[in-house]
This record gives structure tokens, sequence and C-alpha cells, in this order.
């Protein structure tokens, strides 16, 4: 809707003004809020001014694409987020904009560093907000609707548009003339094969029993293997071209536009110019056939006007000029005109199959045109090409018919919506033209008378340096994923989510750190660099195997965040597991576990944690195993040097002594290991085993009919609801569906779920249900906060119960601890994941995967406790959950 903006800012000129759909207006604090002198929003911003923007109904309807409530707030340093103060933003359609875009106008989300970065003053700039507005770039402009002043050229359907101009191209001279000539030399046989692999119908239709009119010497068989192969790359390219149309606008230009939107412009330039000559020679194909019809009509009845090469040269002009007219009267006209043709042509094929069946008299036998007869249409299965033609030659004759693919596709611009039309009519213009080529095929009346290694090395290396030069484009975003794995085999389940999104698609780097002495780590690094590349290459893990030595796990990473990757094929989403025994782990882990997490958005990676209840590590029963392993095998051993102690006394003997050793031996070491490592009692050691087993290998299996909940409540650039999105087109995962779970205000859940519909319905994803959470900011039962108090309460500070003293000696002493004012500044925050968990365990406890939206949380603001704590009350007691954040940039678009 339009938005007018009103510029009186307070004062009593601003209040006796007339209320204006938008309007600004200067405020000390909403009434609604009296914040004590300290306050701060859930971001920890101080209110110290801010701008409320409010918009007025009055009648008007609300956008379904990304609209503004009436009760929304904008602030100076931040947004009323469905009614709670943050810089986070909800998805929005506006965020993923064009700029200039004629169908809204593009607004632009929080950067990572609004969000992650703490804030240093008391007023932070957010995009899309005052200073958006200011800029052109925000609110005001959001609103505004395509100009008015549109032209009036005549829009067309898919039938008028894109199928008539398909078939008629397709059809033509090639079916009336070539035809003939094609199946005489080719033959019909060996084609029923290949158009059994083409499509059911015309398997069905090559199945029949046809025979051809003729005179006994016509070999027929090649010639549907010809068409059927036209037909089968002309349905690929119209399923590539039809991919390319419903994969964001199109406008004009036709055969240019679309090629330039998948290949590049270069390409489009090039292709687009070859096939405007290539139209130029098409249209003179089709001008000579027609000429030399009507040349043969005259012909027989005596009347021709010079000679028959003059005759058609002067038949052709002619219909050239006339040609040239209908065009010159405009697109409304070509089109009538062509509507006409293709009554003519169907009236033309119809009489063809009508007179096969009639009965075939003396005189039209003596010139070779027999009803269908099995004996015919097995004189004439094979080829036989005369005149030095072959296979090729011949097929290059009849190819061109199937080109003509592109006519409703070069009128792009001209169609009321390309996006549908050019697939829907392309595909069954495809369809009807092979069919009735096919079927015409075979009832035509005729008259017949090592190094290999180093070359794929230097291929790949070309390739990769060829990708230096090509732009990055949100069109071609893949999730390129560092994986913290350790050993790829310790951590089996992340790595076998990663790739269930970037198998066949993206890259996937397995990643380990070697901490410790620097010798000893460098040694087992490069052990271990061949061994686990195998590894995976042996269990068909598409991934690549990667290792640093570091003084401590946070520097490692920085290494692997900074050096990963080659060229154009770099990483950018960090994926790693949940910590979870931060409760008991040394808390400078705890501080370099949350590091990781904040040198990530540092980079401008995206961020995803995998959380399982029984957890990810199973390399101490991997440990165990292989130990029990060598057990057996020293068994065995000792059974054999028994037996050959027996056979050859003194020398088994000593055999056997010292086996007796190594097994004792093997034996304590492995009951310390089990002790050492593992202090469960033994009845539910075998138990946990296996229940932790089972859990690491769940995503090898298929996943069955089921959900993937997605809580989708912050803007991220789209990553949070690209990776599920990702697993559903996986087979393990194709029979789950989606579940969109996004914040909103309770006086307006349906506007925001239309406005989500319109969303996905632009980026193409299917889901079966939108579900708008109202009371996301509401306060937690008693009984939730209570269980988070009772979380965080062994790292709390508590140094408002202290003199300033002791609480400064406190602070120095344990630095990690969570402070009284840093829990009462984060407080709304807090709340949220709270009442998060609630709301996961209502809806979404029989989802086979959780995904959400990861909380940021502001550098040297939040400790590493506090951010621990609202990540495990967040993901507490549910299925496998995904906490996803993206970089703040897109990674869909609507737009080719």
């Amino acid at each position: 809707m339009d938005r007018d903006f009103n510029s009186s800012f307070g004062g009593e000129a601003g209040a006796g003004a007339p209320c204006s759909r938008f309007h600004v207006r200067l405020v000390d604090e909403p009434p609604e809020y009296e914040p004590p002198p300290l306050a701060a929003g859930e971001d920890g911003v101080s209110h110290v001014q801010r701008f409320e923007f409010g918009f007025q109904n009055r009648g008007d309807s609300l956008r379904a694409d990304g609209l503004y409530h009436p009760c929304d707030t904008f602030s100076s340093s931040y947004l009323k987020t469905f009614g709670h103060n943050t810089a986070d933003r909800v998805p929005r359609i506006d965020f993923y904009r064009n700029t200039g875009s004629l169908s809204g106008g593009k607004i632009n989300r929080p950067s990572l560093a609004d969000l992650h970065e703490d804030l240093k003053g008391d007023i932070l700039s957010i995009p899309g907000t005052v200073d958006g507005v200011a800029n052109g770039d925000g609110a005001v402009d959001a609103g505004r609707k395509p100009s008015e002043n549109k032209d009036e050229l005549v829009r067309f359907g898919w039938i008028k548009g894109v199928l008539v101009r398909c078939m008629l191209n397709i059809w033509g001279v090639m079916l009336f003339i070539r035809l003939s000539w094609i199946v005489g030399q080719a033959g019909i046989g060996l084609g029923v094969v290949l158009i059994l692999l083409a499509t059911v119908v015309t398997s069905i239709t090559g199945l029949s029993t046809s025979a051809i009119s003729t005179n006994g010497c016509v070999r027929g068989g090649l010639g549907v293997v010809i068409i059927s192969l036209s037909s089968v790359v002309t349905v690929l390219t119209g399923i590539s071209m039809s991919a390319i149309c419903t994969n964001g606008v199109v406008r004009g230009g036709g055969a240019y536009y679309l090629i330039s939107r998948s290949l590049g412009p270069e390409f489009g330039g090039s292709i687009g110019l070859i096939f405007s000559f290539a139209n130029a020679v098409a249209v003179a194909m089709y001008v000579v056939g027609f000429a030399e019809t009507v040349v043969d009509i005259l012909k027989e009845n005596n009347v021709l006007m010079v000679d028959p090469i003059s005759d058609i040269r002067i038949v052709g002009c002619i219909t050239v000029v006339v040609l040239l007219g209908i065009t010159v009267a405009g697109m409304e006209w070509e089109t009538k005109a062509q509507v006409v043709l293709l009554i003519i042509l169907l009236i033309g094929i119809a009489n063809f199959f009508i007179g096969t069946v009639i009965r075939s008299t003396i005189e039209k036998r003596s010139k070779g045109f027999f009803n269908y007869q099995a004996q015919v249409f097995v004189e004439n299965f094979g080829p036989s090409f005369r005149d030095g033609e072959s296979f090729f030659s011949v097929f290059a004759i009849f190819f061109p018919a199937a080109t003509g693919i592109l006519a409703g596709a070069n009128i792009s611009g001209d169609l009321k919506d390309p996006q549908a039309a050019i697939p829907k009519g392309t595909m069954l213009a495809i369809f009807v033209t092979a069919l009735t080529y096919i079927a015409v095929a075979i009832c035509i009346e005729v008259n017949w008378g090592s190094s290999a290694q180093a070359m794929s090395y230097v291929t790949a290396l070309q390739d990769a340096l060829s990708l230096t030069g090509v732009n990055d484009h949100i069109k071609n975003f893949r999730p390129q994923c560092i994986v913290l794995t350790g050993s790829p085999k310790s951590r089996p389940a992340l790595l076998d989510l990663t790739l269930s999104f970037t198998k066949n698609f993206s890259l996937c780097i397995c990643s380990q750190v070697f901490m410790g002495p620097r010798k000893q780590t460098v040694s087992d690094m490069n052990l271990s660099m061949d061994n686990y590349q195998q590894w995976l290459s042996r269990n068909k893990k598409k991934a690549f195997y990667a290792a640093v030595a570091g003084d401590n796990l946070r520097d490692g990473v920085k290494c692997l965040l900074q050096a990963s990757g080659l060229g154009r094929m770099k990483p950018n989403t960090l994926v790693i597991g949940y910590k979870r025994d931060w409760r008991t782990a040394n808390p400078q882990d705890v501080e370099n576990y949350v590091g990781i997490l904040h040198d990530a958005f540092d980079f401008e990676y995206g961020l995803i944690i995998l959380r399982i209840s029984q957890g990810l590590d199973i390399s101490r029963i991997l440990q165990i195993q292989e130990e029990l392993q060598r057990k057996e095998e020293e068994k065995i051993a000792l059974e054999a040097a028994k037996k050959d102690e027996q056979e050859h006394g003194k020398q088994g003997l000593r055999s056997l002594k010292f086996l007796n050793k190594a097994v004792k031996y093997s034996s304590n070491t492995l009951a310390v290991n089990a002790q050492k490592d593992f202090k469960i009692s033994a009845g539910h050691a075998a138990d946990f085993n296996q229940r932790l087993l089972e859990a690491s290998t769940r995503f090898q299996m298929n996943q069955g009919k089921g959900t993937i909940d997605v809580w989708w409540l912050f803007d991220d650039g789209g990553l949070t609801i690209l990776i599920p999105y990702l697993l559903t087109i996986r087979k393990k995962w194709c029979g789950c569906k989606l579940r969109i779970f996004i914040g909103g205000k309770l006086d307006s859940i349906n506007e925001e779920k239309r406005a989500m519909a319109a969303l996905l319905g632009k980026f193409r994803i299917q889901c079966a249900d939108i579900k708008v959470i109202g009371d996301i900011n509401m306060k937690p039962s008693k009984e939730s906060w209570k269980r988070f108090e009772e979380l965080i309460e062994p790292y709390q500070l508590h140094e408002g119960s202290k003199d300033p003293a002791t609480a400064e000696i406190l602070l120095k002493e344990h630095p990690w601890k969570i402070t009284d004012a840093e829990l009462e500044r984060f407080k709304d925050k807090t709340y949220r994941q709270v009442k998060l968990n609630e709301l996961l365990q209502e809806n979404s406890r029989s989802a086979n995967i959780i995904v959400v939206s990861l909380p940021i949380a502001r550098k040297e603001a939040v400790s590493s406790y506090l951010y621990m704590a609202w990540l495990e009350i967040l993901s507490r007691n549910l299925p496998p959950v995904i906490m996803i954040r993206g970089n703040q940039k897109n990674v869909l678009t609507f737009y080719s």
C-alpha cells in the first residue's frame, strides 16, 4: 500500500497535523514501558531515545509479501520483532529483492556485525529503520508499487503464446515434405526399441503393428530411431529450459535471456546472435518447402509461370513479403495468423491418418500405396541408405524440426506469465509433436525404391583456476562446510548429516585439530592424512580430510577457518557438534568452544550446531572395540602357538611364553582403560554404548515418513530454511515434510502466515504447514524458569550480595562466571530461550529433526557460560536439534 511520510516530529505542529498512513513521532519512551535507569532491550541496548514508526490501516489491506503490522515499532537502535525489542529481524520478502525491483522495495537486514559485536554506544543504526528511511532504502520505500505507466502491449497465455508457436515450428515442412524421404532412407524397425526408452506413449504406439504403403523396397526402421533421438534431445532441452524459467523472474529477451541467466552473458550473447541467424535460415527452409509444394500443384495443372526453379523463387519471394506484412502489423495479428495456420495443419494431419485407413484401389497399389499389412511392415523393417546417405546425415536433415521448442521462449517478454507458460506450453508441444512424428513415421505411405590420472589432476587444477574468474552469485550458493569431526569416524552422525546436504552438491571437509607437543602432534597428523582420506573413500563418504596442529582447539580451528579451501572452493559454513559436557569441562575448554563460535561469525561463516541427546563422540567405544579386536587376534595367535608347541617342541614353547605375556599385558591395559575412560557401572555400560552407537548411525538410515520442523525465527539470509530444504530432496529424507514455525503477533497471525507462504512460494520451497507462534515473548512458566536457575546456579558470581571489594576479587578469580548485571541485562533474551523450549516441547516433540534459529551472543557482553546455558535450555529433551545461523547475507533468491 502507499505510505505517505509526515515529516513533523512532535511539537504542536506535529500534534495538530492530520495523522497519515505513515508517520514518525519522536517520543522518549513507549507509553506502555517504563524502564529503570539502566534498563535495556534483550540485546543490551540502552533506551535513550527512539523513533516510533506507526502504520494506520484505515481500511487498507496489509501486504502479503512482507508486511508491517500497525503496532510495529521502529527504533533508532533496534526494531520490535513480533512485539519485542531486538536487532534481529523476522524473515521477510523485502530482504531478498533486487535493488530497483518493480514489485517492491529492497530492505537490508542487520549485518552479522550488528548482531554479534558488543554495543559501545547508546544508539545503533540498523539497516531498514530510521537511517534506511533517510537513505531511501527503508520502510517508507518498502511498500512502493510498480510504476502505473505500464506499456499497453498485448500479453499472451501459454496456449497462443507458447503451445501454438512451438507446434507450428516443430511440424511444418519437415512433417509433410521431408519425413517421407527420412523414413524411406532409414526404415522403421530398430526405432521401436528406443521409443520404448523414450516415453510410455510412444512405446505403445511403436508396439502396434503398422504397415506402410510401399512398392516393397523401402526400409523405415532407423527412421524412428532418428525421430526418437531428436525427441529425447528435445525433451532434455525442454526440461532444462523449464528449470531455468521456473528458477526466477523471466523477462524479455527469449533465448538470450534464458541462456545468459544460466551460463552467463558471454554464452547468452554469442548463442543468441547465432540463434537469430539460425531463425533467418529456418524461415528460408520453411518458405522453400512451401514454394515447392505450390509449384508442384501448378505443375500438375499445367499453369507454371516460367519454369519450376524460377516459380519456386517467385512464390518464395511473395510468401516472404506476405509474412513481413503480418509481422509489421503487430504481435496480435501474427498470433491470429498462426492460429489459422495451425488449423490448416491439423486438418492436413487428420487427412493423412484418415487416408491410411481408406481401402486402397488397384490404381493406388500400382503407385505403391497399400493399407496396413504385417508383411509390408516386415519388408520395411531395416534401413536402406542410398546416394551416399548415412544415419548421421539423415539425422542432420531431420533435427532442425526439433529446434522449434524455443518459439515460445523467444517471446518471453510478451507472455502474461512466462514462468508458467514456457514450461507448460513447451513440454506439451514436445509431447504432441513427438507423438505425431512417430505415428506418421510408422504408418507413413511412401514410394520406395595412467596418464589418465595425471590428466585428471591437470583438468581439476585448470577447472579450479578457471573458477577464480567467476563472480559469486546468490543462485550459485552452496553450503560448503568445515565439519569439526575430529577423526572422521569418531563423530559419524555429524558427518552423515552434513553429507546429507553436501553430497554430490558442494564441498565438505572433515577437520581435526591435533593438540599437544608440536613434534608429536605433527608426526601423528602426517600419519593420519592418508589413512583417514582412504577411510572416507572406502566408506563412500564424499568429503576431504584436513588436519592442523595447534596449542588448543580454538587456535587450530582459527587456522582452518582462514586457510581451508582452494580458490572459489572455499568453505562458508562451520558445522560443529554441541558441547554436551560443558557443565563438567574445564572453564578454559568452555571458553575455547564458545570462542570458536565467535571466530566463525568474525570470519563471516554460517554456523550449524548439531545436538543429539545421546551425544556424538564414539571415539572411546571405537578404542575399546579396537582393543577387543586386537585381543581376539592375539587369542587366535596363542592357539596357533599352542598347536605349534605340540608339533615343534621348545621353539613353540618360547613362542607360547611370549604370547602369554602379551595377552596378560593386553588384558591389564584394557581393564585400566575401561576403568579410566568409562566410569559407568558394568550393568549400564553395554546399554549406554548400544544407544550411543544407534544414535551415531541414525542419519545413515532412511528417515521414513515424518516431519522436519523448521523454527525460522530470524532472517539470517535464508540458511536456516535452505539446509532443511536440501535434506528433503535427498533420498533418505524425501519422506519427511517441512513444517515451518515463525514468530508473530497474536493480532496479525493470518497476515504473517500469508506473507511467509508468499515468500516460500517465491523460493519454490514446499511445506506441509506454516504455523505462526504468537506467544514467543511471553514469560516462561515458573517451573521452567526454576530449572534454568538451577542450571546456571553453579556458574553465577552473585556479586550483588557481596561488598564491592569482595565482588571485585571474585570477578578476577572467576572471570568466566555469570554476573548479576549480565543476567539482568539479557534477561529478556534468556526468557525467550526458556519459553522456546516449552514451545518446542509442545509442537515438535514428535519431529524427526528440529531446525531452529541459533541465538547470537554479543562478544565481550555475554559470558560463555550464559550462552551455553541458552543453548542447553533451548535444545534440551528434544529429538535431534540443528541450530543454524547464516552470516546475514542472502543465500536464496527468486531472481534468475
